[in-house]
């Protein structure tokens, strides 16, 4: 047991709405109407069937993960496209994860959010949610769950969902995996960002300092700022983070390295876990937020 994060919501409009999302019966997740707009948060979504009778190979569980996502947006008025943000934790990432993504493109053309013919478009053109791949196994056994976050805009067309591709990186679709690099959802008094999973790539996708974990944090941490910074944000804005490390022997290296960045105080909880490339060994993704003071 790594830690717990708990998200909680203030009311402070009469209009504002926190309820409980059910799946026959089950809790789900939590629905929350804020300043007009409804924000649609579902965890541990999978696609173990108990029914012997359905094929649960890896492919066919993704697949159905998926699926029940858009089944229960649908319920509350929302499709896949307006989902901001997904973390997803996969057991034995790195057996199969090219494989999983593979899937998981083909669940987005169905959707619809990547094209049928991409030719001529340009990669960071293309609206993806952010989000996170990591190894993790859950105690029900199915092969991969997810947690979502969806927006659906109130009638003015708030809050405003900018998906960003990156600055020292570029989309992580140029090699193969349908994610932005981060979401912005920018509300008039508040700009919230919610960062996909971070580790040491170049723009060309290439895995950096292989074997060298201090550089992979410390370059990880330049690629998060550089993203931030672009909407105002630093690295002391981050209000909520996971570190994953893929050596339990390199937590005091990160914690040197998070000292060296100002972010002694960071609020992460730090999990061992494979990452999705076998020379990865430090990945990051978090919440940062940043207040309209005008």
């Amino acid at each position: 047991f790594s830690g717990l994060q708990i998200c909680a919501i203030r009311h402070t409009k009469p209009h504002d709405n926190v309820w409980t999302i059910y799946e026959d019966g089950i809790p789900c997740g939590r629905g929350i109407n804020r300043n007009g707009a409804t924000f649609l948060s579902l965890q541990n979504i999978h696609g173990l069937e108990e029914d012997n009778s359905c094929c649960n190979n890896r492919e066919e569980q993704v697949a159905r993960m998926f699926d029940r996502t858009t089944a229960l947006l649908r319920k509350y008025g929302a499709v896949y496209r307006d989902v901001v943000c997904t973390r997803i934790y996969i057991s034995d990432i790195l057996a199969w994860y090219s494989e999983f993504n593979k899937v998981r493109n083909s669940k987005y053309s169905e959707y619809g959010i990547l094209p049928a013919n991409s030719q001529g478009l340009i990669t960071e053109q293309i609206y993806l949610p952010s989000s996170t791949g990591i190894q993790a196994d859950n105690p029900v056994g199915a092969t991969a769950v997810m947690n979502v976050l969806a927006v659906v805009k109130g009638s003015d067309a708030q809050p405003e969902i900018i998906h960003n591709n990156g600055i020292k990186q570029r989309s992580a679709f140029r090699y193969g995996s349908a994610f932005s690099r981060s979401t912005v959802i920018r509300e008039p008094n508040n700009k919230c960002i919610l960062l996909s999973g971070t580790a040491a790539i170049d723009e060309q996708g290439k895995s950096l300092f292989p074997d060298n974990p201090r550089e992979q944090i410390r370059k990880t941490f330049e690629i998060v700022d550089a993203l931030i910074n672009k909407e105002g944000a630093s690295l002391s804005d981050i209000c909520h983070a996971t570190v994953f490390l893929k050596r339990r022997e390199d937590v005091p290296i990160y914690r040197e390295v998070a000292d060296e960045y100002g972010l002694t105080d960071l609020p992460a909880v730090c999990v061992i876990a494979d990452v999705c490339r076998d020379e990865l060994l430090f990945e990051l993704d978090a919440i940062v937020s940043v207040w309209n003071t005008n």
